[in-house]
């Protein structure tokens, strides 16, 4: 739940200012509208945090604990599930593009890499998915941790 309210208060913050912009222009194959960060867990772990966006949904995703484990072991697919603590595979929120305070639900989302370069700076992209509403994302993996406990 905590790891829930802190992803929908950076979804607050991060898409009013950028949803609006990225929407006027993205498609569901446009790449060009999405980040990819380092992240800390409600615990205090590593996460890998995903934002996509396509024309009609805005996409955040933090992959953690063993989301997290199942990419530095090569996996390519991973589902989140919401569950917090280590042995969940992180949390996901789908918001209506251009109404990101008010259209947020947290959902279970399948992300899917195309790349997977986990160097600092290296090629990350691929898909995230809820039902049938698709977004590209593609990032560099962060140069650093984010610093967390």
């Amino acid at each position: 739940m905590r790891s829930s309210i802190i992803l929908l208060l950076v979804a607050l913050l991060i898409l009013p200012t950028t949803a609006d912009a990225r929407r006027r222009n993205a498609s569901p194959t446009d790449s060009a509208n999405s980040s990819v960060s380092a992240g800390c867990a409600a615990w205090g772990g590593e996460s890998l945090e995903i934002n996509a966006t396509n024309d009609k949904s805005v996409f955040v995703v933090s992959l953690w604990g063993r989301g997290y484990q199942m990419l530095k072991m090569g996996g390519r697919s991973v589902s989140t599930d919401g569950v917090e603590g280590e042995s969940g595979s992180g949390s996901g929120l789908v918001c209506a593009a251009g109404q990101a305070t008010t259209g947020c639900q947290p959902q279970n989302l399948q992300v899917n890499f195309q790349s997977l370069d986990m160097q600092p700076g290296g090629l990350v992209s691929g898909t995230v998915s809820a039902g049938g509403d698709t977004a590209n994302f593609q990032g560099a993996w962060p140069s650093a941790p984010a610093q967390c406990k």
